[in-house]
């Protein structure tokens, strides 16, 4: 089987076309569809797209990508804080237990 890269050399104008619209599928991957989307100008993402699909992807492929979303760590305390070294040793306290 081909890798993704060979077939968007087939369908793509340019080699450095073919990068480009390799390094888009790899932003989908890793922050997802519409946040790549909102990254470039609207006429290169669609270009981009066509090619994607030309190259053997479905529309299906493109909106399922895994994006993990940041972890949030909340920190109870009981005290106020008054200063960065009393966060600090609050925060430390909390990762200790």
């Amino acid at each position: 089987m081909e890798t993704l890269l060979n077939q968007l050399n087939k369908v793509c104008p340019s080699t450095g076309q073919a990068l480009a619209v390799h390094k888009t599928w790899s932003l989908i991957r890793t922050i997802g569809y519409d946040t790549t989307k909102g990254s470039m100008p609207k006429r290169t993402f669609m270009r981009h797209q066509k090619y994607l699909l030309e190259a053997g992807l479905s529309q299906a492929d493109l909106q399922s990508a895994v994006v993990i979303p940041f972890r949030r760590k909340t920190i109870e305390l009981s005290q106020s804080i008054n200063s960065w070294a009393e966060l600090e040793a609050a925060y430390n306290q909390t990762k200790a237990a």
